[in-house]
């Protein structure tokens, strides 16, 4: 039965009659009702699946006049069937302010939403610097903030610290204790097995820095200075220390810093803006004499330490502002920019605090080092980077499958394969494609029967791109 009009059709979607929607699909997909919202977005307020299901190919990524997706009505409602749908179209997403769906789901506490978005986008910021779980903690989502705490394959979460900042000036007492507890049994120490502090000097230490963070951060309220006692180990007085590292460092003669930066000319673009974010050349301020009891009992360690570590990002490792998020224009770390120029030792230095973290294409530092051939980095990396995609959707091993480097499929296989980017490219596709055979035997049997959204198959794309022989293998093996 075909349709007379647009009122028709959203009669049919609201009446759910499904077999009308798909009959009359091809004439009314995109339309949008007098609230400017689609078919697809009345599904997805309304959880209904098989609407969803016969609407997402034909309206994902469309906006209502406030921005939002139809994942994004998804989200907020808890919907988190529609959300497993809509997520390879929709999940990566923003709203003008930057938000995306998990950090709508975080707000809310759709917690099963949260559990199925959070693979996507857990480390991606909004305008105002938010992560799902800042948001998450400003909303006391205590079951939101614990899935969200699992972070990237249990790694390390460093955006916990300004969550607990959050709770604490909110007064959300039981979430605050949370978030202190992990930060101290779970948090990084870049100076482990390089220092040792002595029983008599934590609790100096402790006071010192637990004063810093209140002062750089927000302000000095008593009531996070309260929680911030909760960090009792050595380990967490060590890691509060690095938020005023600059201490560790014995003088350094400005114009050397300098001469260092040029250095490292042939990459400019990523030096000075690490240097411009870490503060290289600020001279320091009160607490940051190399004098003080930090520095003067490390020192020696430090030095150790950063024996194989380049100049410029000697002072990057060691200032406060490397415990900081995302303060320059492109969003790269430092370990980002020592992926970039293969500086094993500075990526071993870093790893801990600034894994599974992404720049503003979305690449992480596994990424970068993979498109730069930078081989021992990227091996360093795998165990912390693995199952992040960029903002095309792409994994790690797409791109060592493009570049053609078996050792790191081998390595990415099984973490990896079958995952899709936006448009469904795989990473068989990309060995294929470019002419990658061995890359292709690897991942063919994992990958063979998988078409992208355009419906087309790895031998096609290989036999487009004139490997004959690459395309004759995967019909063999595949039979598409």
């Amino acid at each position: 039965m075909q349709l007379a009009s647009v009122e028709d059709w959203f009669r049919a979607v609201s009446n759910r009659e499904y077999r009308l929607v798909s009959t009359n699909l091809f004439q009314y997909k995109q339309s949008r009702d007098s609230k400017g919202e689609t078919a697809l977005m009345w599904a997805a307020r309304h959880g209904d699946l098989e609407l969803v299901h016969i609407l997402a190919p034909a309206e994902h990524a469309m906006v209502n006049s406030e921005g939002y997706t139809s994942i994004m009505l998804a989200a907020a409602g808890n919907h988190y069937e529609i959300c497993k749908v809509l997520a390879p179209f929709e999940a990566r997403d923003t709203l003008p302010d930057g938000r995306t769906a998990l950090m709508l789901a975080a707000e809310v506490g759709s917690l099963e939403s949260v559990q199925v978005l959070a693979r996507y986008n857990r480390f991606s910021f909004d305008k105002r610097g938010r992560t799902a779980l800042t948001i998450a903690a400003e909303n006391n989502r205590i079951d939101c903030v614990v899935e969200l705490l699992d972070g990237v394959h249990g790694r390390y979460c460093y955006d916990s610290r300004m969550a607990l900042i959050i709770a604490a000036e909110k007064h959300y007492e039981e979430l605050a204790k949370l978030l202190a507890d992990y930060i101290s049994e779970a948090q990084p120490n870049l100076l482990q097995d390089h220092a040792q502090v002595s029983d008599k000097d934590d609790s100096n230490l402790l006071a010192m820095d637990t004063s810093n963070i209140v002062v750089d951060v927000q302000s000095d309220f008593a009531e996070l200075r309260k929680l911030l006692k909760l960090y009792k180990e050595e380990a967490a007085a060590k890691d509060l220390a690095l938020l005023n590292m600059n201490s560790l460092l014995v003088e350094a003669d400005t114009t050397d810093a300098r001469s260092a930066n040029q250095s490292l000319s042939e990459a400019s673009r990523l030096s000075s803006s690490l240097i411009t974010r870490t503060g290289l050349f600020d001279s320091g301020g009160p607490g940051n004499s190399p004098g003080s009891i930090v520095g003067m009992g490390r020192a020696a360690n430090l030095e150790r330490l950063l024996r194989d570590v380049p100049q410029p990002y000697q002072n990057a490792l060691m200032t406060a502002s490397l415990t900081r998020m995302y303060e320059s224009d492109d969003c790269m770390t430092a370990m980002m920019g020592a992926a970039y120029l293969g500086h094993v030792a500075v990526v071993e230095a870093l790893m801990d605090t600034e894994a599974a973290r992404r720049n503003k294409t979305g690449h992480t530092a596994l990424m970068i080092a993979i498109q730069y051939d930078h081989q021992k980095v990227a091996e360093l990396l795998i165990p912390l980077e693995f199952g992040i995609v960029d903002n095309e959707g792409w994994t790690a091993l797409m791109l060592a499958a493009q570049r053609g480097n078996i050792h790191l499929v081998t390595q990415l296989v099984d973490h990896e394969a079958g995952a899709q980017a936006n448009d469904g490219w795989t990473a068989l596709m990309s060995a294929a494609f470019n002419g990658h055979l061995e890359c292709t035997r690897i991942l063919a049997s994992v990958e063979g029967g998988i078409v992208d959204y355009h419906g087309k198959s790895a031998s096609q794309y290989a036999q487009e791109a004139g490997h004959t022989e690459i395309a004759r293998l995967l019909l063999d093996i595949t039979g598409i």
